[in-house]
C-alpha cells in the first residue's frame, strides 16, 4: 500500500480503488485480444470517469523494456496512469504480456 494513501479520507480511499480496477479491466480486454493502444486507453478512461472523486492526470501505453510509446500492444507493454484522488496524486501500472491470462 502506498504511503500516499495516508493522505486520503475514508471515502477517497474507497474511490482510489478505481485505479487498479481500471488497469485490471484493461488487462482483461488485452487478454481477450485487444491490442490497440487507443482502445485500451479509451476503456481505462471510461472506467476512471465513473468515479467522481478521481481525476485522471495521464495514462500511457509504453514498451515494457524501452518505454517507447506504443500504438499497438504487440509485445510486453507497460500501461501506466496517474490520477488525483482528493489532494493525493496516485500512480499505478500493470505489465501486459501477450499470452498472459
Amino acid at each position: 500500500i502506498s504511503t500516499r494513501n495516508r493522505y486520503l479520507a475514508p471515502e477517497e480511499t474507497k474511490a482510489a480503488r478505481v485505479l487498479s480496477q481500471a488497469l485490471f479491466e484493461a488487462r482483461s480486454r488485452f487478454a481477450a485480444g485487444e491490442r490497440s493502444s487507443a482502445s485500451l486507453i479509451h476503456g481505462l478512461k471510461q472506467t476512471m470517469a465513473a468515479e467522481p472523486l478521481a481525476s485522471l492526470q495521464y495514462v500511457e501505453l509504453r514498451d515494457a523494456e524501452t518505454l517507447e510509446e506504443l500504438q499497438e500492444a504487440d509485445r510486453p507493454a507497460l500501461l501506466a496512469l496517474a490520477a488525483f484522488v482528493g489532494s493525493a496524486r496516485l500512480i499505478d501500472n500493470i505489465v501486459l504480456r501477450p499470452g498472459d491470462r
